[in-house]
């Protein structure tokens, strides 16, 4: 068997890159590690993902984040014209980290698997907040009801698929909850390296106009800025600025993805009964203050006569609350091969 560090050498020589070469494009390291990666053009922030590990990057920051915790420096990734470059050190590092299988093989352990150990659902509005009002023909619907239903009917699915995870409710009765403590909830979880939360909102919309219908997804605009980190690293705070920034991205992917997820799934249990409004941007309180991947779920318009006679009906809340089951699952089990 050929040595990992001449089989790399050689892999840059096939790529035709020269040794001498005083930089190694991204793009070739990805592609001989055989991992993924996802790119934010907007941010100029990575994350490469492998069958083992996962790495968060910042375009021109010597820092990377390894495994969701792990701090390793010395590693800078640069653009050189539409390219995105490292020097012959950082490729190898990167390149031991992502393809090394003797490497990952001798270091895995615990701290390596991916694991989401709490999901919160918080049904919104409550008590004296009823939230949307659908004064139809057959009576009054509100909001805060219709909800608890369907978070009701997936958390005890949750609990029975997961049961060594934490399936959290922020309300199970009829009460009000301000928007602080829901968030305060979930923000209040200890969590181990390499665990995570995911938080999801859900709601049921109302409109001046008695023909809009349809469910949708919400999720944080990238461009919104937040603090994602529970404390202060060491002394730095030019260091903590940093990794919450690549942090801030990752959990922004995560949430996007799990907004997909739990789109794609609805779409598939509702079938043609309501329209995909799809996915939507919006800086909603519980979105931005959690501290999490975190969604918000509008599963349909109770101002709308045919929709909300629906909303109605145990068989049609029970649809939704599958697809939500089903979103949040493909999601975990996705986050979790990582590792694995």
């Amino acid at each position: 068997m050929i040595p990992w560090r001449y089989s790399f050498l050689a892999s840059l020589l096939i790529l035709g890159i020269s040794l001498s070469a005083q930089n190694i494009p991204l793009k070739s390291v990805v592609e001989q590690s055989g991992c993924e990666l996802r790119w934010n053009p907007y941010r100029e922030r990575g994350l490469l993902y492998s069958p083992t590990t996962t790495i968060s990057f910042k375009l021109g920051t010597p820092l990377l984040i390894l495994d969701n915790y792990k701090i390793i420096n010395g590693v800078e990734f640069k653009r050189v014209g539409g390219d995105i470059f490292l020097n012959q050190s950082s490729a190898t590092t990167l390149y031991r980290l992502l393809g090394n299988s003797n490497y990952m093989a001798t270091n895995k352990n615990e701290s390596s698997i991916f694991n989401i150990p709490v999901i919160i659902i918080d049904p919104g509005h409550g008590g004296k907040d009823s939230g949307a009002l659908g004064n139809l023909s057959f009576g009054q619907i509100m909001e805060k009801d219709i909800v608890l239903d369907i978070s009701k009917y997936v958390v005890n699915n949750l609990r029975d698929r997961y049961p060594e995870k934490k399936i959290l409710l922020t309300r199970d009765e009829d009460i009000f909850l301000t928007l602080e403590e829901r968030v305060d909830i979930a923000n209040s979880v200890s969590l181990n390296p390499n665990e995570a939360i995911i938080y999801i909102s859900i709601h049921a919309n109302a409109s001046l106009n008695k023909k809009a219908q349809g469910f949708e997804v919400w999720y944080l605009p990238e461009g919104y800025r937040r603090d994602v980190l529970n404390s202060k690293i060491g002394d730095s705070q030019k260091l903590t600025t940093i990794v919450n920034a690549i942090k801030e991205d990752e959990i922004s992917l995560e949430g996007k993805r799990l907004a997909g997820s739990i789109l794609d799934s609805i779409a598939i249990e509702i079938g043609d009964k309501s329209s995909n409004r799809g996915l939507k941007e919006e800086i909603w309180f519980v979105v931005r203050k959690a501290r999490m991947a975190s969604v918000l779920i509008e599963v349909g318009f109770i101002t709308n006569e045919k929709e909300g006679s629906r909303l109605n009906t145990p068989m049609y809340l029970k649809n939704i609350g599958d697809g939500i089951y089903n979103g949040i699952s493909n999601f975990v089990t996705s986050y979790e091969s990582v590792g694995r």
